[in-house]
């Protein structure tokens, strides 16, 4: 006998005594059951399929950080090789070096440079004085990092300053002849042309107005005239009461500390070593905290930057508080003597406010061992970014006050003419640039030389940009009313 007439038969006394209504209103809970259980079932596939798709997405992410990181160590890795390359790269044409007491630059006249000065016909050299320091072992439970022989480096000749600027003045003086090659009128229009000229020079809005009306007040409009108003113009601007070359001799207080900011990628941790070079090579005691303990090669960085000037680095464990280090730093300075003390801070975005708190604490712990604040806070920008460089000094002028900037990367961008918005929009001097990759390539910042350099008829003609199309617009709208 099949299995459901069993069933039937087997349950048909309970069946017989029960009442249709009853049997009724269990098909209902029944079918309310099953719904149930299938509204649970499509709700639990949906969680799998949202589940699915999430961990899917996180492994997309999980490998763009990946490339992301593997692209950061490679760049780093570019640029330990890049120090080690300027450390084994003969010199054919190297001089002797001279003593440490002795001066290492050529003298020149003060002020402005003219277009046929030596700045224009032959590359400024400056030569690097052996440096032999023998620093003790600290006391602290930081790492110190000295030099085991005198360090006696030749250095290559530095760059041009003139040839470092070159596309910076191409994208000027290219525009600037391309207003009077198209054979503008000097009208209203030729002056607003000039003005957007300026603007999209990274000169800046404030800058490039005080530009245009130093040029409007000109006797004589001509292309000689109007480029030696903006060299007078901008050197002007450029000027600064306080000194640009930071001097290593201690303060009246004790060791000079200085502070070194900026965000991620400007240079911080090269322009940190190419100081500590200049310093060392004057005859100073150098130290140098490593406080950005959070990039993976900046701790090696500083390691063979130190190596070879000869001066002390001390650094921490992985992932130390960079507040730690510069608490062992301060001590140690003090220990030894030293003249100068430079704090390496990791790179933050000034957005972030954990990060800012970060640096407060560091500037904290300076103010609490010597009782006084650092004596210079110098902020590294990116030449290359333009007018991002001015967000960044804005925002960290802000919040820490600067005593100088150092604007690098100058000679692979058209993008110098920010070094004068800078200053012309936040009065904080300007430094040093950097005009490539040499120990020397880092320059103490000369108003006038800059302005020359920026400026320069003499140098080959750059290429004539066109007019930009609302100049156009306007040309064609004044020849129509003829």
């Amino acid at each position: 006998m099949p299995i459901k007439e069993e069933l039937l038969k087997l349950f048909a006394p309970v069946f017989a005594e029960v009442e249709p209504r009853i049997l009724t209103e269990s098909a209902v809970a029944l079918f309310l059951i099953l719904a149930v259980a299938y509204v649970v079932l499509r709700i639990r596939r949906k969680e799998r399929e949202h589940t699915a798709e999430y961990e899917r997405r996180l492994d997309l992410l999980k490998a763009e950080i990946d490339a992301l990181a593997a692209k950061k160590r490679r760049d780093e890795e570019s640029e330990l090789q890049t120090i080690e390359r300027l450390d084994t790269t003969p010199i054919a044409s190297a001089e002797p070096l001279p003593s440490v007491s002795e001066p290492s630059v050529e003298p020149r006249a003060p002020g402005r440079i003219a277009p046929t000065d030596a700045v224009k016909s032959k590359d400024l050299e400056i030569e690097q004085a052996p440096v032999s320091i023998a620093p003790e072992a600290p006391s602290g439970g930081a790492s110190v990092v000295s030099p085991s022989a005198v360090i006696s480096t030749e250095l290559p000749k530095r760059s041009s300053l003139l040839s470092g600027l070159q596309k910076s003045r191409s994208q000027i003086l290219g525009k600037l002849r391309g207003l009077f090659g198209a054979g503008a009128q000097v009208s209203d229009e030729f002056f607003t042309e000039l003005e957007e000229h300026f603007i999209s020079s990274d000169l800046g809005v404030k800058t490039a107005s005080e530009l245009v009306e130093s040029v409007r007040q000109l006797p004589d409009l001509n292309e000689a005239g109007i480029v030696s108003a903006l060299r007078e113009k901008i050197t002007s601007i450029l000027r600064s009461e306080t000194p640009a070359e930071i001097s290593p001799a201690k303060t009246t207080a004790g060791v000079k500390v200085i502070l070194v900011v900026g965000v991620n990628g400007v240079g911080k941790t090269t322009t940190v070593g190419k100081l500590s070079a200049k310093f060392a090579s004057q005859g100073a005691r150098v130290v140098v905290a490593a406080c950005d303990t959070f990039r993976a090669a900046a701790v090696e960085q500083l390691r063979i930057w130190g190596e070879r000037v000869g001066v002390e680095v001390i650094h921490g464990p992985e992932n130390s508080k960079p507040s730690t280090i510069a608490y062992q730093a301060v001590h140690r300075a003090r220990e030894i003597e030293a003249d100068v003390l430079i704090l390496d801070t990791a790179g933050r975005l000034h957005t972030r406010v954990n990060l800012m708190n970060e640096l407060s604490s560091v500037t904290g712990i300076v103010e609490r061992e010597l009782g006084r604040p650092c004596d210079e806070v110098i902020l590294v920008l990116d030449g290359a970014t333009g007018q991002n460089a001015l967000q960044q000094a804005r925002e960290f002028h802000a919040r820490v006050k600067l005593t100088g900037v150092v604007v690098t990367k100058l000679d692979g961008t058209p993008k110098g003419g920010i070094v004068v918005a800078i200053k012309s929009e936040l009065g904080v001097p300007i430094r040093y640039i950097g005009v490539g990759e040499g120990l020397e390539d880092l320059r103490t910042f000369d108003a006038g030389e800059f302005a020359t350099a920026l400026l320069d008829l003499s140098d080959p003609a750059p290429a004539i940009d066109a007019p930009s199309h609302h100049a156009q617009v306007r040309r064609r709208r004044r020849e129509g009313e003829k």
